[in-house]
């Protein structure tokens, strides 16, 4: 019988779908290139086609990931039928809520696994991919009268810094339910003022289920 040859793209699919799944169960530490390629029924060769160490396959992961949080709310941008605050709470409850899965991975990220180079890299990029969406609810907002900001651009940049933080912030204050509500209710307040909202009270997070986010 002759061998099956796949596609490079749907294997490369595959490990990073096989890795994720051993990463989340047995922890990132824990797994190694060879479970991997058990897990995948791949060579050693197959895999380093593809990926360089176990270190790249978590960058792969999390390239992922990037990409598909930008389609998820991509539409809710697009919405015409929604003003700047609700398309703003939606936001950033659809950023959260497709993380749920994915919280013990951003860990891996933020606990040093890859090199501070790296990390840098792959925020400048994600930020770089989340900012015009930011930026069009924002001046939708400024167009309808519902947000004052004198400078767009620069605030939403610095928002952006203030939510960099609070990502990496996330997985070590999930368990601790007072912690996540004052952060919550932080970068809501913050978020109001920067915004120039006036008696408008955001709910960014609120309507998440914060038992359900490390599930």
């Amino acid at each position: 019988m002759p061998r099956t040859v796949k596609d490079p793209q749907q294997r490369k699919q595959e490990i990073l779908q096989a890795a994720e799944q051993l990463f989340l169960s047995n922890g990132y530490e824990k797994t190694t290139v060879e479970d991997i390629l058990r897990k995948v029924g791949l060579s050693k060769g197959g895999f380093y086609h593809h990926f360089q160490s176990k270190e790249d396959v978590l960058l792969g992961l999390i390239d992922l990931m990037m990409d598909q949080v930008i389609r998820e709310v991509e539409p809710i941008v697009a919405n015409q039928g929604l003003n700047a605050i609700t398309k703003l709470e939606l936001f950033f409850q659809k950023h959260v809520e497709f993380k749920k899965p994915k919280v013990k991975l951003l860990a891996y990220f933020s606990e040093q696994k890859l090199s501070h180079s790296q990390q840098l890299s792959r925020k400048g990029t994600f930020w770089k991919n989340y900012k015009p969406h930011i930026l069009a609810i924002v001046n939708q907002g400024i167009d309808e009268g519902s947000m004052r900001v004198a400078s767009p651009e620069q605030t939403v940049e610095l928002l952006l810094v203030v939510f960099s933080y609070i990502k990496d912030r996330l997985p070590q204050v999930l368990d601790d339910t007072e912690a996540f509500r004052k952060y919550v209710s932080a970068v809501e307040e913050m978020t109001e003022r920067t915004l120039g909202l006036d008696n408008i009270h955001l709910h960014l997070l609120r309507l998440v289920d914060r038992k359900n986010v490390d599930e």
